[in-house]
């Protein structure tokens, strides 16, 4: 039984919940437990599970899957959902191949969070004014 790389399984939970968005669903809870469960049948995956993938995509991704009272979530980034979608899809593919160590050695994949992000857009203006 191959183990799935967490971040693969939790960019997998965001891309369902989006797209079921983009398509005006809300799913449920439940919903997603299931698509996940179908789509990684080898592994077991519950409502703790799920909580704290949960947790992990608000920290590692910054994205913040929220809930309404119905229980039904949705993706709270709808300004950038196009972003959202190509980073998820590029994230996923870099994530497979490294697993698949099928990337040369000029690619180094790194764990950690990245940092300094934040300033990305002073570096932008900057550049833009000369």
């Amino acid at each position: 039984m191959r183990k799935t790389i967490p971040i693969i399984r939790i960019i997998r939970l965001v891309q369902y919940v989006n797209e079921c968005n983009v398509k005006e669903i809300l799913p449920l809870k439940n919903d997603v437990i299931s698509y996940i469960q179908n789509q990684f049948p080898d592994e077991i995956y519950n409502i703790q599970q799920f909580n704290r993938d949960k947790a992990k995509i608000r920290e590692e991704l910054g994205i913040d899957l929220k809930c309404n009272k119905k229980h039904q979530y949705y993706v709270d980034d709808s300004d950038q959902v196009g972003l959202l979608e190509s980073s998820l899809d590029y994230y996923e593919m870099f994530s497979i191949l490294n697993q698949a160590n099928a990337l040369p050695d000029l690619f180094l994949i790194s764990e950690r969070k990245p940092l300094g992000l934040n300033q990305i857009s002073d570096v932008v203006s900057h550049i833009s004014n000369k």
